[in-house]
């Protein structure tokens, strides 16, 4: 969010403040919308695991693999 934060304060600080208020209004919902598809994803966005780390996909791996031998010599 600090970097959505950042681009949006930069957007705000061009909006024409001495113009009407349907200009200033637009300028800062252009501001916002500029600011979000900068920097929110956007699309299938896969599910965060807090508890997953690096160690816990080698073990993983090493099972899957582990298993696929098993499965290749029962054949």
């Amino acid at each position: 969010w600090a970097g959505y934060k950042a681009s949006l304060d930069d957007n705000l600080q061009q909006v024409p403040w001495s113009a009407s208020v349907d200009a200033i209004n637009s300028a800062i919902t252009l501001s916002i919308v500029r600011a979000a598809r900068a920097h929110i994803p956007r699309g299938c966005v896969s599910s965060y695991k807090p508890y997953w780390s690096s160690e816990l996909e080698v073990l993983r791996k090493q099972k899957n693999r582990i298993r696929h031998t098993l499965q290749v010599r029962r054949k």
